[in-house]
């Protein structure tokens, strides 16, 4: 191979380094695993998180993004290969947390929608659920009907609005994290085998 050669080769593969790292951040900002949690649906039935989100994993992916450009050395990639499989690791537990979470701190109402539960009951439920000890949360929301159709309504009639919203928070924030590692996850993989 000429001198002259060699150095088209290696420009051809630095652009496509630089390329390929462009793509997984265009990648880890448009794609993700989880479904986002029914807590942050808006009135019109749009995912209010997801946006947000978006906005965490674009500020993120910038961030790497940065580093990705700044230590792409051969002598960094223990650090990035680390990196990958911590954050692997990561998502991993977050996404099993996230999903028993979601099936525990939520139920199915009457109407079909997901809606989030407490975990402590309001005087009324507590008696009910005394007497009706076998009870699960679908029976629960499907006997409380609310004035205004809603299980959102429902569901504070029989939990209290502290352990909803508590609820509501654990897996907004799970849902956040897992979305935040899965792109240190990916991008940290693309670096590893760009170096």
């Amino acid at each position: 191979m000429t001198e002259s050669t060699s150095s088209i080769w290696k420009t051809a593969s630095a652009r496509w380094k630089e390329l390929a790292r462009v793509a997984a951040v265009v990648a880890a900002i448009a794609f993700s695993i989880f479904i986002p949690p029914p807590a942050y649906m808006g009135d019109a039935g749009e995912g209010t998180l997801v946006p947000f989100a978006r906005y965490a994993v674009g500020v993120v992916a910038a961030l790497i993004g940065v580093a990705m450009v700044r230590w792409r050395r051969k002598k960094y990639l223990r650090y990035w290969l680390v990196s990958a499989i911590i954050a692997f690791a990561l998502v991993t537990i977050t996404y099993f947390t996230y999903n028993e979470k979601r099936d525990r701190f939520t139920a199915i109402a009457a109407d079909g929608s997901r809606v989030v539960i407490g975990t402590e009951y309001t005087p009324a439920a507590a008696s009910y659920v005394r007497a009706q000890p076998s009870a699960s949360a679908e029976q629960l929301l499907g006997d409380s009907p609310c004035s205004s159709g809603k299980a959102e309504c429902s569901a504070r009639l029989v939990w209290t609005e502290e352990s909803i919203e508590r609820n509501k928070r654990l897996l907004g924030l799970l849902f956040i994290a897992g979305a935040v590692l899965v792109d240190v996850a990916l991008l940290s993989a693309v670096q590893s085998t760009l170096i």
